[in-house]
């Protein structure tokens, strides 16, 4: 709304930090690489903690060569003191 612009936001150092993590499940690589750089690219840096990847049990080889055994319980890792859970089809602007 308009009158977002007119709202009195905390400074950064006043907000929490994020960790994001991406759940797929046989996604092509250069989904997971396009979503992954397009958290990057929107989060400021002071915010964002850490990205994990997790796999939901793919199939795909191209998956399972590259995160072998990787799944929900390695999201335990986060760092970060919010936890954003999100599949990699997402549209990353939105996180």
């Amino acid at each position: 709304p308009k009158e977002c612009k007119y709202w009195k936001y905390p400074s950064v150092d006043k907000l929490s930090t994020a960790s994001v993590v991406l759940v797929s499940f046989d996604e092509g690589w250069s989904t997971l690489v396009r979503t992954f750089h397009s958290v990057i690219n929107i989060s400021l840096k002071e915010l964002l903690k850490d990205i994990i990847l997790v796999d939901d049990y793919s199939n795909e080889e191209h998956i399972t060569v590259r995160l072998p055994e990787v799944g929900l319980v390695e999201a335990r890792a986060a760092q970060g003191d919010v936890i954003v859970i999100d599949n990699s089809l997402s549209s990353p602007a939105i996180i």
